[in-house]
C-alpha cells in the first residue's frame, strides 16, 4: 500500500526536491519500523533503502526534455 501512495507523490513532481526527497524516506523508514525493536544502525541502514527505492522511482518518473535552442526570433 505504501508503494502505491509513493509512486502518486512522485509522479505529480517530477522535479523533485532533495528535501522532499529526504522527507519521505524517512517518513517511509518511519512507517517500515513502526513497532519494531531497532538500533541505530537499523535505522541508517533502512534509511538508506528508502532513500535508493524513492530515487529509482523518480527516476522511472522523470521526463527528460531537450534544452530549448536558442534562434533567431521574428516578431
Amino acid at each position: 500500500c505504501t508503494n502505491i501512495v509513493l509512486k502518486i507523490l512522485i509522479n505529480i513532481g517530477e522535479n523533485m526536491k532533495p528535501e522532499i526527497i529526504e522527507a519521505l524516506a524517512l517518513e517511509l523508514t518511519k512507517s517500515k519500523l513502526a513497532n519494531k525493536e531497532t538500533t541505530a544502525s537499523d535505522w541508517v541502514h533502512t534509511y538508506q533503502e528508502s532513500h535508493a527505492e524513492i530515487e529509482e522511482v523518480c527516476d522511472e518518473g522523470r521526463v527528460y526534455q531537450k534544452p530549448v535552442a536558442a534562434g533567431s526570433r521574428v516578431f
